[in-house]
């Protein structure tokens, strides 16, 4: 065999190993796959199908999202009809859902929308019976990711408000380029609800974090 007819086998070996090794499968297995009781922490598992179903609607069930409870063996248990599409829900004691859901209404300057486009965004609070009838319903346009229902019987979630431009400037680090356009930064805060909806507290990382120790 020459050198050069070596070489180029050497060359296909090589890239076909390298094209095994770094392409990403395209058929995936659904439903449960691996279920081993003794191993397994058994109980039930909550989840929606974020990435399906396309755009959310802007009014209430235009396009309704699926949340499904299942059992170790993959089997649904219930299902809601949410809303609108939601990144995260929490089965409460009393079997009612505590979802998040995110539309599309058009809001001057709300984050998560052009020009301020970033993920987990979110905007309605709802709680849900076992039947899927709302008992509660709560819309803040800034709201995102994560929440909960406190022992007292009020709601709490995270939010995001713009850094005030006089602090923007002291804040360090970052990727440089990421910023938006118009250079405008965003924080966090607390929002805690009461069941009429009405704020009784809040906590703002503005207010709390000086850029020179944190």
């Amino acid at each position: 065999m020459s050198k050069s007819l070596s070489a180029v086998l050497a060359v296909a070996a090589v890239s076909a190993i390298a094209s095994a090794l770094y392409s990403w499968p395209s058929v995936y297995p659904t439903g449960t796959t691996l279920y081993d009781p003794e191993k397994a922490y058994n109980g039930y598992t909550l989840f929606t199908p974020i990435g399906s179903g396309g755009e959310a609607g802007t009014e209430p069930y235009e396009k309704p999202a699926p949340m499904y409870l299942i059992d170790m063996n993959g089997n649904v248990v219930h299902e809601w009809k949410l809303p609108f599409k939601s990144h995260h829900g929490v089965l409460l004691p009393n079997g009612n859902l505590l979802v998040n859901c995110r539309d599309e209404k058009q809001i001057g300057g709300r984050p998560g929308r052009k020009p301020y486009v970033m993920g987990g965004a979110q905007g309605w609070l709802y709680e849900l019976d076992w039947d899927g009838n709302i008992v509660f319903q709560h819309f803040d346009p800034n709201m995102h990711h994560d929440f909960d229902k406190l022992p007292n019987g009020n709601y709490i979630y995270a939010a995001w408000e713009q850094v005030p431009k006089s602090l923007q400037k002291k804040v360090r680090g970052g990727i440089k380029g990421s910023e938006f356009d118009d250079g405008t930064m965003w924080n966090d805060y607390f929002v805690e609800i009461n069941p009429q909806g009405k704020v009784v507290w809040e906590w703002h990382a503005n207010d709390h974090f000086d850029p020179d120790l944190d």
